[in-house]
């Protein structure tokens, strides 16, 4: 009897260090609207960009080191090149896809932060539009809203910044290199 406990504890145990995985919802289906030439899905051209007060965030610098990370990740697990550039008007002349992550809106929260302050440290989520841009030429070939988030429900396991950035690039990356 013990034996049983023991081992459905540690079962337990063991799921809550797993953590609940980051859930994606976005516009449309899988792929839908979204249709990358070949040559451009060869490389993935990162650009953040955000509203005023989601730029000018204390933690900005940090969730943009996030997606960076994740999108360059998820890249390189499909053997596709990642390029990252600040934005501005001008195209300098890479080949690829040109992925614009446009925050609308985000909450930026660690799981040691989580693990702290437990539910009082509030749910992390993220806002943003994506266009898929081809380049060099600009042309845009379709645009898609993503939002994730964390829910105090889950507790101290909840799915926080980086996992939900990784499941966003995961998903990103797999819109660019999907046939």
């Amino acid at each position: 009897m013990t034996s049983i406990f023991n081992r459905l504890t540690f079962a337990g145990f063991a799921l809550m260090l797993a953590g609940c995985a980051a859930s994606v919802q976005q516009s449309g289906g899988p792929n839908d609207g979204i249709n990358v030439p070949i040559d451009a899905a060869k490389r993935i051209v990162l650009v953040m960009d955000g509203t005023e007060v989601v730029t000018s965030s204390a933690d900005w610098g940090l969730f943009v080191s996030e997606w960076q990370a994740a999108i360059a990740g998820a890249a390189a697990g499909q053997g596709i090149e990642y390029a990252y550039k600040l934005p501005t008007k001008e195209r300098d002349g890479l080949a690829g896809t040109e992925v614009l992550v446009y925050v609308n809106d985000y909450r930026y929260l660690t799981s040691s932060t989580r693990s702290l302050a437990g539910v009082f440290a509030g749910n992390a989520f993220t806002d943003s539009t994506v266009p898929f841009t081809v380049l060099p030429g600009g042309k845009t070939v379709g645009t898609k809203d993503y939002k994730t988030t964390s829910s105090a429900f889950q507790g101290v396991f909840s799915a926080m910044t980086t996992k939900q950035v990784r499941a966003l690039a995961e998903q990103i990356v797999g819109e660019v290199t999907s046939r």
